[in-house]
C-alpha cells in the first residue's frame, strides 16, 4: 500500500518507497527477532544494487554487508558440505573462512533519525489496516485476492 502520493511523485519515488518499505519490513523482523544483530548480510539479486543496500542500512541502523557471492545457494551448500565432511568444525566457522564480504553500507545518522520518524508511521498504518489484509491472505499465507 501506498500513502501519501500525489501528481508531483513520479516513477522513481514510486520505486524508492517500495525500497523503503520492504526495508521497513526488515527492521520489523530485526525489532521482534530476540538478541541484536551487529551487522545484516545480504546477498542475491536485491542485493546487486547498492541503493537498496543503504537503504537498508538506514532504515535498520545497522552496518549492512553485501557478499561478493553471486551463487549463495551454492556456497550456503559448499559450508554445509566443508562441515560435514570435518573440513571445518562448524557451519560459523566455515561461512567465516568461504564467504568473502563485497562491500559494506554503514548507516547515515541524519538518514537514519528520518527513517525512525518514518518508520513509526509506517508500523501504526501496518497495524490499522492489518484486519484488512488478513481478509486477503488465506492461512496457508495465499492472497486470496478481493
Amino acid at each position: 500500500m501506498l500513502t501519501g502520493l500525489t501528481f508531483g511523485h513520479g516513477r522513481p519515488q514510486i520505486a524508492r518507497a517500495v525500497l523503503e518499505g520492504l526495508a521497513y519490513v526488515i527492521r520489523h523482523c530485526l525489532d521482534t527477532a530476540p538478541g541484536e544483530p551487529g551487522e545484516l548480510r545480504l546477498c542475491g539479486g536485491g542485493a546487486s544494487g547498492a541503493v537498496w543496500c543503504q537503504i537498508i542500512a538506514d532504515v535498520c541502523g545497522i552496518d549492512t554487508v553485501r557478499t561478493a557471492d553471486a551463487e549463495t545457494g551454492a556456497k550456503g551448500a559448499l559450508i554445509a558440505a566443508a562441515t560435514v565432511l570435518g573440513e571445518y568444525p562448524d557451519p560459523d566457522v566455515a561461512a567465516a573462512a568461504l564467504v568473502v564480504e563485497r562491500d559494506r553500507f554503514v548507516p547515515d545518522t541524519g538518514v537514519h533519525d528520518r527513517y525512525v520518524a518514518e518508520y513509526a508511521e509506517f508500523h501504526a498504518t501496518r497495524e490499522l489496516v492489518a484486519h484488512r489484509w488478513d481478509r486477503w491472505v488465506r492461512p496457508d499465507g495465499r492472497c486470496s485476492g478481493g
